[in-house]
Protein backbone atom coordinates (compact mmCIF):
# COMPACT_ATOMS: atom_id res chain seq x y z
CA UNK A 1 0.00 0.00 0.00
CA UNK A 2 1.17 3.17 -1.20
CA UNK A 3 0.60 7.03 -0.95
CA UNK A 4 1.83 10.07 -2.26
CA UNK A 5 0.51 12.97 -0.26
CA UNK A 6 2.62 15.21 -2.32
CA UNK A 7 5.24 15.42 -5.87
CA UNK A 8 8.18 15.04 -2.69
CA UNK A 9 7.12 12.58 -0.58
CA UNK A 10 5.27 9.31 -0.77
CA UNK A 11 5.18 6.73 1.91
CA UNK A 12 4.13 3.17 2.05
CA UNK A 13 3.37 0.12 4.35
CA UNK A 14 3.47 -3.58 3.64
CA UNK A 15 2.56 -6.91 5.23
CA UNK A 16 3.73 -10.23 4.03
CA UNK A 17 3.40 -13.84 5.66
CA UNK A 18 4.88 -16.81 4.46
CA UNK A 19 5.39 -20.90 5.02
CA UNK A 20 7.97 -22.60 3.77
CA UNK A 21 7.90 -26.32 3.83
CA UNK A 22 11.90 -26.78 2.98
CA UNK A 23 14.66 -25.71 4.83
CA UNK A 24 17.98 -24.17 3.98
CA UNK A 25 20.50 -25.75 6.67
CA UNK A 26 24.19 -25.73 7.71
CA UNK A 27 26.51 -27.26 9.49
CA UNK A 28 29.02 -24.35 11.06
CA UNK A 29 31.55 -26.93 12.25
CA UNK A 30 31.47 -29.50 9.34
CA UNK A 31 33.15 -29.24 5.81
CA UNK A 32 30.05 -29.71 4.02
CA UNK A 33 27.85 -27.20 1.92
CA UNK A 34 24.17 -26.35 2.60
CA UNK A 35 21.68 -28.36 2.19
CA UNK A 36 17.64 -28.59 2.60
CA UNK A 37 15.25 -30.88 4.49
CA UNK A 38 10.97 -30.88 3.94
CA UNK A 39 9.33 -30.72 6.85
CA UNK A 40 8.22 -33.85 8.42
CA UNK A 41 4.19 -34.77 8.85
CA UNK A 42 4.17 -34.22 12.35
CA UNK A 43 5.87 -30.62 12.59
CA UNK A 44 4.33 -27.30 11.60
CA UNK A 45 6.53 -25.37 8.60
CA UNK A 46 8.57 -22.15 9.11
CA UNK A 47 6.53 -19.11 9.14
CA UNK A 48 7.34 -15.05 9.03
CA UNK A 49 4.95 -12.54 8.99
CA UNK A 50 6.91 -9.19 7.65
CA UNK A 51 5.45 -5.46 8.61
CA UNK A 52 7.38 -2.71 6.24
CA UNK A 53 6.87 1.02 7.08
CA UNK A 54 8.65 3.51 5.22
CA UNK A 55 8.82 6.68 3.20
CA UNK A 56 10.74 8.36 0.31
CA UNK A 57 11.10 12.34 0.22
CA UNK A 58 12.82 14.56 -2.33
CA UNK A 59 14.44 17.06 -0.22
CA UNK A 60 16.51 18.93 -2.86
CA UNK A 61 16.54 18.85 -7.36
CA UNK A 62 19.91 16.46 -6.79
CA UNK A 63 19.28 15.05 -3.03
CA UNK A 64 16.62 12.22 -2.01
CA UNK A 65 16.34 10.19 1.21
CA UNK A 66 14.59 7.21 1.83
CA UNK A 67 13.95 5.51 5.37
CA UNK A 68 12.37 1.99 5.73
CA UNK A 69 11.81 0.31 9.31
CA UNK A 70 10.61 -3.44 9.34
CA UNK A 71 9.26 -6.17 11.76
CA UNK A 72 9.83 -10.01 10.89
CA UNK A 73 8.20 -12.02 13.38
CA UNK A 74 9.58 -15.89 12.65
CA UNK A 75 7.95 -19.40 14.10
CA UNK A 76 9.66 -23.09 13.48
CA UNK A 77 12.89 -21.96 12.58
CA UNK A 78 15.40 -25.53 11.78
CA UNK A 79 18.20 -25.74 13.21
CA UNK A 80 20.71 -28.54 13.88
CA UNK A 81 22.27 -29.61 16.89
CA UNK A 82 25.70 -30.38 15.34
CA UNK A 83 26.03 -26.58 15.51
CA UNK A 84 29.26 -26.00 17.62
CA UNK A 85 28.88 -23.27 19.69
CA UNK A 86 25.44 -22.04 19.31
CA UNK A 87 23.92 -26.16 20.55
CA UNK A 88 26.79 -27.86 21.55
CA UNK A 89 25.75 -30.55 23.89
CA UNK A 90 22.80 -28.71 25.44
CA UNK A 91 19.92 -30.91 23.43
CA UNK A 92 19.57 -34.48 22.64
CA UNK A 93 16.96 -36.41 21.00
CA UNK A 94 16.90 -40.49 19.54
CA UNK A 95 13.72 -38.69 17.31
CA UNK A 96 15.32 -36.19 15.86
CA UNK A 97 18.64 -34.25 14.98
CA UNK A 98 16.51 -31.06 14.39
CA UNK A 99 15.64 -28.42 16.49
CA UNK A 100 12.07 -27.28 14.56
CA UNK A 101 10.56 -25.23 17.20
CA UNK A 102 12.76 -22.08 17.01
CA UNK A 103 11.18 -18.96 17.20
CA UNK A 104 12.79 -15.48 16.08
CA UNK A 105 12.32 -11.75 15.81
CA UNK A 106 14.15 -8.95 13.56
CA UNK A 107 13.97 -5.46 14.01
CA UNK A 108 15.40 -2.86 11.31
CA UNK A 109 15.72 0.61 10.75
CA UNK A 110 17.48 1.93 7.02
CA UNK A 111 17.96 5.30 5.84
CA UNK A 112 19.22 5.91 2.28
CA UNK A 113 20.61 9.36 0.68
CA UNK A 114 21.58 9.75 -2.93
CA UNK A 115 23.53 13.09 -3.72
CA UNK A 116 23.53 12.83 -8.00
CA UNK A 117 25.24 16.32 -9.31
CA UNK A 118 26.58 17.19 -12.58
CA UNK A 119 28.73 14.00 -13.06
CA UNK A 120 28.93 11.86 -10.04
CA UNK A 121 26.68 10.19 -7.30
CA UNK A 122 27.02 9.54 -4.03
CA UNK A 123 25.28 7.14 -1.74
CA UNK A 124 25.08 6.33 1.93
CA UNK A 125 23.55 4.18 3.56
CA UNK A 126 23.20 2.97 7.22
CA UNK A 127 21.04 -0.06 8.74
CA UNK A 128 20.32 -0.50 12.19
CA UNK A 129 19.01 -4.08 12.79
CA UNK A 130 18.76 -7.15 15.70
CA UNK A 131 17.85 -10.96 14.95
CA UNK A 132 17.20 -12.56 18.42
CA UNK A 133 15.96 -16.61 18.59
CA UNK A 134 14.44 -18.37 21.04
CA UNK A 135 14.47 -22.31 21.41
CA UNK A 136 12.97 -24.03 24.05
CA UNK A 137 15.31 -26.25 24.49
CA UNK A 138 18.66 -23.78 24.40
CA UNK A 139 19.96 -21.43 27.60
CA UNK A 140 16.51 -22.40 29.84
CA UNK A 141 14.51 -20.90 26.75
CA UNK A 142 16.35 -17.35 26.76
CA UNK A 143 16.77 -15.38 23.99
CA UNK A 144 20.33 -15.35 21.75
CA UNK A 145 21.54 -13.45 18.73
CA UNK A 146 21.16 -15.18 15.78
CA UNK A 147 24.90 -15.76 13.95
CA UNK A 148 24.22 -13.66 11.29
CA UNK A 149 22.84 -10.88 13.84
CA UNK A 150 25.46 -7.72 12.65
CA UNK A 151 23.46 -4.36 14.83
CA UNK A 152 25.00 -1.60 13.00
CA UNK A 153 26.03 -1.55 8.84
CA UNK A 154 27.41 1.56 6.77
CA UNK A 155 27.62 1.64 3.03
CA UNK A 156 29.17 4.29 1.05
CA UNK A 157 29.21 4.56 -2.97
CA UNK A 158 30.92 7.21 -4.79
CA UNK A 159 30.86 7.33 -8.96
CA UNK A 160 32.13 9.44 -11.18
CA UNK A 161 32.23 9.50 -14.94
CA UNK A 162 35.73 10.66 -16.40
CA UNK A 163 36.38 11.78 -19.43
CA UNK A 164 37.52 9.44 -22.19
CA UNK A 165 34.17 7.39 -21.49
CA UNK A 166 35.95 6.39 -17.97
CA UNK A 167 34.17 5.06 -15.12
CA UNK A 168 35.21 5.60 -11.12
CA UNK A 169 33.62 4.06 -8.26
CA UNK A 170 34.35 3.01 -4.86
CA UNK A 171 32.69 1.64 -2.54
CA UNK A 172 33.32 0.96 1.44
CA UNK A 173 31.37 -0.68 4.01
CA UNK A 174 31.54 -0.88 7.65
CA UNK A 175 29.88 -3.86 9.95
CA UNK A 176 30.01 -4.36 13.45
CA UNK A 177 30.57 -7.95 14.69
CA UNK A 178 28.65 -11.03 14.31
CA UNK A 179 28.48 -13.40 17.31
CA UNK A 180 31.01 -15.44 17.74
CA UNK A 181 29.35 -19.13 17.39
CA UNK A 182 31.68 -20.60 18.94
CA UNK A 183 32.63 -19.20 22.06
CA UNK A 184 30.97 -20.05 25.19
CA UNK A 185 27.11 -20.19 24.94
CA UNK A 186 26.61 -21.00 28.11
CA UNK A 187 27.62 -18.25 29.54
CA UNK A 188 25.37 -16.54 26.56
CA UNK A 189 27.93 -13.10 27.24
CA UNK A 190 27.22 -11.91 23.81
CA UNK A 191 31.13 -12.34 22.77
CA UNK A 192 31.35 -11.54 18.79
CA UNK A 193 33.75 -10.90 16.98
CA UNK A 194 35.79 -7.80 15.82
CA UNK A 195 34.25 -5.06 13.09
CA UNK A 196 34.74 -5.35 9.78
CA UNK A 197 35.76 -2.63 7.22
CA UNK A 198 36.53 -2.60 3.38
CA UNK A 199 36.75 -0.05 0.52
CA UNK A 200 36.20 -1.42 -3.01
CA UNK A 201 37.86 -0.10 -5.86
CA UNK A 202 36.47 -0.34 -9.87
CA UNK A 203 37.45 1.49 -13.01
CA UNK A 204 36.01 0.75 -16.53
CA UNK A 205 36.40 2.40 -20.33
CA UNK A 206 34.15 1.52 -22.81
CA UNK A 207 35.05 1.55 -26.18
CA UNK A 208 33.10 2.02 -29.82
CA UNK A 209 34.93 0.03 -32.36
CA UNK A 210 32.75 0.03 -35.61
CA UNK A 211 29.58 -1.99 -34.62
CA UNK A 212 31.21 -3.62 -31.56
CA UNK A 213 31.49 -2.33 -27.80
CA UNK A 214 34.51 -3.25 -25.59
CA UNK A 215 33.99 -2.86 -22.08
CA UNK A 216 36.93 -2.87 -20.19
CA UNK A 217 37.49 -3.19 -16.55
CA UNK A 218 39.91 -3.25 -13.39
CA UNK A 219 38.58 -4.05 -9.88
CA UNK A 220 40.39 -4.23 -6.40
CA UNK A 221 38.64 -5.95 -3.75
CA UNK A 222 39.99 -4.91 -0.12
CA UNK A 223 41.72 -1.92 -1.19
CA UNK A 224 43.15 -0.86 2.12
CA UNK A 225 44.42 -4.74 2.50
CA UNK A 226 42.81 -4.98 6.03
CA UNK A 227 42.99 -7.78 7.81
CA UNK A 228 38.95 -8.65 8.38
CA UNK A 229 38.04 -11.44 10.56
CA UNK A 230 35.13 -13.47 8.37
CA UNK A 231 34.40 -16.22 11.19
CA UNK A 232 36.16 -17.98 13.63
CA UNK A 233 36.16 -21.64 14.24
CA UNK A 234 38.13 -24.88 16.11
CA UNK A 235 40.39 -27.04 15.40
CA UNK A 236 41.43 -30.25 16.92
CA UNK A 237 45.05 -30.13 18.54
CA UNK A 238 47.17 -32.42 21.14
CA UNK A 239 48.24 -31.21 23.87
CA UNK A 240 51.24 -32.73 26.08
CA UNK A 241 51.17 -32.70 29.82
CA UNK A 242 53.53 -34.34 31.73
CA UNK A 243 50.63 -37.28 32.65
CA UNK A 244 50.53 -37.51 28.94
CA UNK A 245 48.57 -35.57 25.79
CA UNK A 246 45.16 -34.44 25.82
CA UNK A 247 42.71 -33.26 22.78
CA UNK A 248 41.66 -29.52 22.85
CA UNK A 249 40.20 -27.69 20.52
CA UNK A 250 41.62 -23.98 20.38
CA UNK A 251 39.69 -21.11 18.18
CA UNK A 252 41.16 -20.55 14.59
CA UNK A 253 40.53 -17.18 12.95
CA UNK A 254 39.80 -17.31 9.36
CA UNK A 255 40.19 -13.92 7.71
CA UNK A 256 38.20 -12.78 4.35
CA UNK A 257 40.09 -11.83 0.77
CA UNK A 258 43.31 -9.43 1.24
CA UNK A 259 43.76 -7.19 -1.55
CA UNK A 260 42.53 -8.72 -4.59
CA UNK A 261 43.08 -6.76 -8.17
CA UNK A 262 40.94 -8.15 -10.92
CA UNK A 263 40.49 -7.27 -14.51
CA UNK A 264 37.88 -8.36 -17.19
CA UNK A 265 36.78 -7.42 -20.84
CA UNK A 266 33.72 -7.23 -22.66
CA UNK A 267 33.06 -7.30 -26.21
CA UNK A 268 29.21 -7.25 -27.51
CA UNK A 269 27.52 -5.89 -30.45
Amino acid sequence: MKAQPSSTLSVFLSLVQSHQFTHKLELYNQKSLDFWILTQKNQRPSKVTHWNLGLELIVHQNLQYRTESYIKNYSDLRLHQLNAGLLSSLYSSNSSTWLNESDGQGLGWEHYLLWELNNQEVSLQYTWSEMMLRTPNLLNGEAYAAPWDRRHQIHLGYERALPNNIELGIQGMFGTGTPNIYGDILQNDGERLPNYLRFDLNVSHERIIKSFTLTTQISVFNLTNRKNIWYIDRVKALLNQPFGSSEVYPQREVYDLGIYPSFSFQLRR
